[in-house]
């Protein structure tokens, strides 16, 4: 399960128009069937614009971003990766 999962230049354009959160946010409801707390969302709000900006700034390309994998058989989740696309 990925709460988020979208190209680079897309997770950026989120970012920069302060879609993001509310993205993650919906998701989070559809998949989970409950609200993010409080903490989570400004979690977001603040940890992802500096996502934004280490993948600008290491000018990372044909990226893959998915926020909140779900591990499987655990009830952990990772909160970023960055894969690259095939």
């Amino acid at each position: 399960m990925i709460i988020y999962q979208s190209t680079s230049e897309q997770f950026i354009q989120d970012v920069r128009l302060n879609k993001l959160t509310d993205k993650i946010v919906n998701s989070f409801k559809e998949i989970i069937g409950k609200n993010p707390s409080y903490s989570e969302r400004v979690s977001f709000q603040n940890s992802l614009p500096r996502i934004r900006d280490i993948i600008e700034i290491a000018e990372l390309k044909n990226i893959i971003i998915a926020i909140k994998y779900q591990i499987p058989y655990n009830n952990k989740r990772i909160d970023c990766l960055l894969f690259t696309k095939l």
